[in-house]
């Protein structure tokens, strides 16, 4: 590892003499982790398959109890984090301001992670696919919900500045999925090591495939994933092919499942018909035999988020109901279910990319507390699993705020049809804030798995889950009198 250290008011001044907008003070250094000497075709050594970081600590100091890695995708470098093309303020400088330490990563042969000559095929995007996926896709329709996006700062296509500054940072990337992906766990792994504490990943895109990856030789390193838009879904393509591919279900390469897999064929798959034009049918393990299980995934809880607009809109259900069925505890927040609209794959670049990062730090602050309870290890797999299979009636439960205002809410939990949305998180609460919700399930909905909570939470014979708020109607508080409060695990 190689680190250098340099301390400076980050961006702020440059950001000030450019007419941008201020970033948040901080401490940056750099580092460069995993690689090793390797023959080139000259017969001398080269070093291959490092991976750049780069460090920012707030000045004001770290307040927050685990650091945010920055993980970016396909054509990108950890410049997607700092400033938006718009000269507006970044998710890096965001999270430091709420007093997170952050990782920026450069993935292995990207930006400032060197590739040499004779290491692969490269391959670029050009304009036009970006313009199309990313920041004018209502121009060229390609999926239901195109239409729908609204949120680039511009026209989103080529001669509008914030698009051109945008393309600029772009860059070359590696053809190979399998040794992209392999050369970046075992640099993450790498990262981990030296920060040497439970870290948030926080992906996009192709780069979602790396918390799997990180996440499965380094569980007890990751408290929680937030994976935007992750590449998918499971088996195959969507939207643009059906091609087979990630043979893994997640990945190209190895993940660790039990029963082991020795070959990717043993995984049995099962396609689910979506039943509307709006999604893709979805390719899952089969019922028979019973699906494998991702051991070490299903010790990290995992947000997935999706916006509105984007071509992840018709696929990432389809994810998270994988990860789910292999005992992952994973959450699927759509932007739309509470509010935000407009947005697209790039979301974090896009005008109100700060109103979106301030409900993942809610999501981080209030999940990291529950999620941090000592459950007996696949117990939040096995509640992700429980409720996508309960077939309930519609019933009304109390939440009980435990942040002091002692106020009862109220959410429904729907029949199986919307059970994909369960695990969502809600866009409810006393006033304009985004918050998870827990509530109160009773075992009747879960004879099945009875036994089983009964025995690993305290406040039998209950068990807690996050529900969608989108269903909250004031008038259920005259209709339903508030039970006594219940102690909450928050």
């Amino acid at each position: 590892m190689h680190v250098k250290t340099v301390l400076l008011s980050i961006w702020a001044i440059a950001a000030t003499a450019s007419g941008w907008s201020g970033e948040a003070p901080a401490q940056r250094s750099y580092m460069y982790v995993g690689g090793q000497y390797v023959l080139n075709s000259a017969g001398q050594h080269v070093f291959a398959d490092q991976m750049y970081v780069e460090k920012l600590t707030p000045a004001a100091g770290v307040t927050k109890p685990y650091p945010i890695v920055f993980i970016h995708g396909q054509a990108q470098t950890g410049t997607n984090w700092l400033n938006k093309p718009d000269g507006g303020e970044g998710w890096a400088s965001y999270f430091l301001s709420q007093g997170y330490a952050c990782y920026i990563i450069d993935q292995t042969f990207r930006g400032r992670s060197a590739w040499f000559p004779g290491n692969g095929t490269m391959s670029t995007y050009s304009a036009e696919l970006l313009q199309q996926r990313f920041t004018a896709p209502k121009l060229y329709n390609l999926w239901p919900q195109a239409s729908l996006h609204t949120q680039w700062n511009g026209t989103g296509v080529m001669g509008d500045p914030n698009f051109d500054n945008y393309y600029s940072s772009t860059v070359e990337f590696l053809s190979s999925a399998t040794y992209q992906q392999s050369t970046v766990q075992a640099a993450g792994a790498a990262l981990l090591d030296t920060i040497g504490s439970p870290v948030i990943l926080l992906s996009h895109s192709q780069g979602g495939t790396i918390p799997w990856l990180l996440a499965d030789v380094r569980p007890n390193l990751v408290h929680f994933i937030v994976s935007i838009e992750p590449t998918g879904p499971p088996f195959q393509d969507a939207v643009f092919s059906n091609s087979s591919t990630r043979v893994y279900g997640l990945t190209d390469i190895p993940l660790t499942y039990s029963p082991a897999v020795a070959d990717p064929v043993e995984l049995v798959k099962h396609v689910i018909s979506s039943n509307s034009s709006l999604y893709s049918d979805c390719v899952i393990q089969a019922d028979s035999p019973a699906p494998r299980q991702l051991v070490n995934l299903a010790k990290v809880p995992i947000l997935v988020l999706t916006t509105e607009s984007s071509y992840h809109a018709p696929y990432d259900w389809c994810t998270v109901k994988f990860l789910q069925q292999a005992g992952v505890p994973a959450e699927h927040l759509q932007l739309a279910d509470i509010g935000i609209h407009g947005n697209g794959h790039m979301v974090f670049i896009e005008q109100n990319s700060l109103q979106v990062a301030a409900v993942l730090r809610k999501w981080m602050e209030r999940a990291g507390v529950f999620f941090s309870q000592p459950f007996a290890p696949g117990y939040l797999g096995e509640v992700g699993r429980a409720i996508a299979q309960a077939a309930v009636r519609s019933k009304v439960y109390m939440y009980n705020d435990s942040g002091g205002t002692n106020e009862a809410n109220y959410c429904t939990i729907r029949t199986a049809i919307n059970a994909r949305r369960v695990m969502n998180i809600a866009g409810f609460s006393n006033g304009s804030q985004y918050l998870p919700w827990m509530i109160w399930w009773p075992f009747e909905a879960l004879q099945e798995h009875a036994t089983r909570f009964g025995r690993q939470v305290s406040m039998l014979p209950q068990i807690a889950i996050t529900c969608v708020m989108s269903d909250y109607e004031p008038t259920y508080r005259a209709l339903n009198p508030a039970p006594a409060p219940t102690k909450s695990l928050l």
